[in-house]
């Protein structure tokens, strides 16, 4: 019976490592040929479409570099796409998303992606679909990674990218213009990891850089919803965040309805004339735990209007200082004035120059613990709880040297036809940004192109 089992695993085996061989390389190049085998270089196909058809389930499709403007796949998610991958396909690029181009020519989607589908290392622009996913439409868990997703849009939902895992992109001066029914400029509804999601717009729709969904390790910063909610953020659970600069017409500047945790939210602006809609700079109506709020303005009456920092906020663990607080409950946290709560200081929360706190901070070990902290990380990605009480705040203080945080700098003029792009890292998370003429964000440094 041993010998019969050992017999059987070693066929099942037999069979899965010939499964695994099977699976075949297809080859895009612009200078191919769609008659071509594209098994090879030197047979590759022009189109991504023909080698993505010629594919079968865990083949991967190489793409040489270029600009690829042509080819049509089959309708999928309700829209014509520039390429369709139906089935688990992995298509990738050979040298990265900034020499590998699809191009929609403002007329289809970029790219529809079927569960387990996967997009590697392409700019994905000029698309534009009639339903959801200007740029990118995935199904179930389909992967983007390592993707520039820049000036798309479409009518109803991400003008970016709809749904997916959208891991390690940059996700860029995508729009939407709807009458309130539809949302999410950059994303929507999607598991966004350790990607930028700058300078997205949205006329008369919600979350502006991303609605829905959820995102960790990530910078939304310069996102703009006119006439609606949620210039960062609407409706999300965010992570580790960093959400600065963004804007709303009505409410939450920087984020609305949505779970904020070791976030910091930073210089957002809410600027409408509706007095009674117009408040939450940096957060309207979320919850807020271990963040910091800080510098967001509402510049409607602002002597008038309520939370520029937050509003109807559930805050715990927090600074949420140089823009206060209305509405909601806040309890051990760092604020400008008296609020009634269990645990709060009305002290300077002591900064660093990067809203690091300094060691002598009255934040400092002046927080209260909960379950959900337990395997938690700071902003800096160490460990949250450090001397058996939680700090204040996004950063919990350290006796030992850390990394510095992302640079945030106020923004710099870029000269009339002019446009720049900034990057800046702390070693663990990078931020690149796209800025057409008018604003360029400077490094820290003083440094930019």
């Amino acid at each position: 019976m041993k010998r019969m089992r050992n017999r059987v695993l070693w066929i099942c085996a037999l069979f899965l490592a010939a499964g695994h061989a099977l699976a075949a390389d297809w080859f895009v190049a612009t200078n191919g040929n769609d008659s071509a085998a594209g098994a090879s270089w030197g047979t590759a196909m022009r189109t991504i479409q023909a080698a993505v058809d010629a594919a079968a389930d865990d083949d991967t499709v190489w793409v040489s570099n270029g600009v690829y403007a042509t080819g049509q796949g089959a309708v999928a998610a309700g829209g014509t796409n520039r390429v369709t991958v139906g089935r688990a396909v992995m298509l990738r690029s050979v040298n990265g998303p900034q020499v590998t181009i699809i191009d929609g020519s403002n007329l289809v989607r970029g790219v529809y992606l079927a569960t387990n589908a996967v997009l590697d290392g392409f700019t994905v622009t000029r698309c534009w679909a009639a339903t959801s996913g200007g740029g990118i439409y995935c199904d179930g868990d389909a992967l983007v990674t390592n993707c520039h997703i820049l000036r798309n849009s479409c009518i109803v939902d991400g003008g970016g990218v709809a749904h997916g895992r959208i891991w390690n992109c940059l996700i860029a001066q995508n729009r939407m213009e709807h009458i309130l029914t539809h949302h999410g400029a950059g994303v929507y509804c999607a598991d966004v990891r350790n990607s930028q999601i700058f300078s997205n717009s949205a006329v008369f729709c919600r979350g502006a850089g991303i609605y829905g969904g959820t995102a960790s390790n990530c910078a939304i910063q310069f996102n703009v919803a006119e006439h609606y909610y949620g210039g960062g953020a609407e409706r999300c659970q965010l992570d580790d965040c960093v959400i600065v600069s963004n804007t709303a017409e009505l409410s939450g500047g920087g984020v609305s309805e949505s779970t904020n945790r070791n976030c910091l939210i930073a210089y957002n602006t809410v600027y409408g004339d509706l007095a009674y809609i117009t408040h939450g700079g940096g957060a309207n109506e979320s919850l807020v735990l271990n963040c910091t709020v800080f510098g967001n303005s509402v510049d409607h009456h602002a002597s008038a209007t309520p939370g520029h920092g937050t509003f109807n906020c559930t805050v715990e663990n927090s600074i949420v200082y140089s823009n206060g607080c209305s509405g909601g409950t806040t309890t051990y946290s760092c604020v400008d004035s008296t609020v009634a709560g269990e645990g709060n200081i009305t002290n300077n929360p002591g900064f660093m120059d990067d809203f690091h706190l300094r060691s002598d901070s009255a934040c400092v070990d002046a927080g209260t613990n909960s379950a959900w902290l337990a395997d938690s990380l700071d902003l800096d990605g160490g460990p949250r709880i450090r001397n058996g009480r939680i700090d204040m705040g996004c950063y919990e203080q350290s006796r030992i040297p850390s990394l510095p945080p992302p640079s945030i700098a106020t923004p710099a003029i870029v000269g009339g036809g002019e446009a720049g792009i900034y990057r800046t890292t702390n070693g663990v998370i990078t931020i690149q940004g796209l800025k057409s003429a008018g604003t360029l964000a400077a490094l820290s440094d003083g440094q930019g192109s």
